[in-house]
């Protein structure tokens, strides 16, 4: 089985938005780190803020559905899978009926 051919266009168009991301993300960083940003995890900074404010809807959605798929790609939502997840798993007591509680 082949896999489907992708055009020029939608490659390039996938590359302006990867591009755009890798600088949003690059401002976002750059924001916490110079002002010392007290939310560096929920914080993305007011340039970054303004950006996303003047970009097209579709266009935000395709950058929205593109920043999942990298998230996806790097192992973001797998905390189940994740080692050390499954050792304290095993730590935890088992549950259901215990005879031995009084």
């Amino acid at each position: 089985m082949s896999l489907p051919t992708v055009s020029p266009a939608v490659l390039a168009q996938f590359d302006a938005h990867r591009a755009e991301l890798v600088h949003l993300v690059a401002t976002a960083r750059e924001h916490v780190d110079a002002e010392a940003c007290d939310y560096p995890r929920t914080c993305s900074g007011p340039a970054v803020t303004a950006v996303l404010e003047e970009i097209p809807v579709d266009e935000l959605a395709a950058l929205l559905a593109l920043a999942v798929a990298e998230l996806s790609a790097l192992g973001y939502g797998r905390d189940l899978d994740h080692p050390a997840r499954a050792l304290l798993a095993e730590l935890e007591p088992p549950r259901g009926d215990n005879d031995d509680r009084g």
